[in-house]
């Protein structure tokens, strides 16, 4: 069996990820397989429902993928004060949002291995906008896409600039003398930032 998974794709890569997979679908056997295959296929047109309201509440569209039944594309129109579109999935990535692919139109063609690419990493050449794309994938829960929904929500609103801001807390004033001048209880700026909402 090991060698006949390892023939799968020789040479170049670590056969670590192929083993967790074989591991994984082990422990859950056929039938927790089956369960998370349709946990998701339940989950897909209420995600892809909230997705596309809160692209439209921002001003985006959830772009028409309708033979793609496990991702989804929205667009990201940048307004002219803005980051660029890549701005955007940092953004996500602060707030502990992974598996969000941000793909951004360029002009400039990149060459890998002596083939000119334009738009490197989008899914063509020429699409008219910048878009992100995110999947209903095996192993989602309901309490995932609802805290994505949040998290995106927020990330959309600072990326345009049409976040509603926040009160600015200052930080404490130490007033325990043990504690350093400037060294206000060893809390940094990160400390103040709000990760999960």
């Amino acid at each position: 069996l090991m060698r006949t998974l390892r023939s799968t794709y020789p040479g170049r890569a670590s056969i670590s990820p192929i083993l967790d997979l074989l591991c994984t679908l082990l422990y859950l056997g056929q039938s927790g397989w089956a369960h998370l295959r349709q946990q998701r296929e339940e989950l897909l047109p209420d995600f892809k429902h909230r997705l596309a309201a809160l692209a439209a509440s921002h001003g985006e569209r959830l772009l028409s993928t309708p033979n793609n039944n496990i991702s989804m594309a929205v667009s990201l129109t940048p307004p002219p004060s803005s980051r660029p579109p890549p701005a955007l999935g940092a953004n996500l990535f602060i707030r502990l949002v992974s598996g969000v692919r941000v793909c951004a139109p360029s002009n400039t063609p990149k060459s890998v291995c002596g083939v000119s690419l334009c738009s490197y990493g989008m899914h063509t050449d020429h699409y008219p906008t910048a878009y992100f794309s995110v999947a209903c994938a095996v192993g989602i829960t309901q309490n995932d896409t609802d805290l994505f929904l949040k998290r995106l929500d927020k990330a959309l609103g600072e990326w345009k600039g049409t976040a509603i801001p926040r009160p600015v807390v200052a930080p404490a004033v130490a007033t325990n003398p043990s504690i350093g001048a400037g060294d206000h209880g060893n809390r940094n700026e990160a400390d103040a930032y709000e990760i999960d909402s």
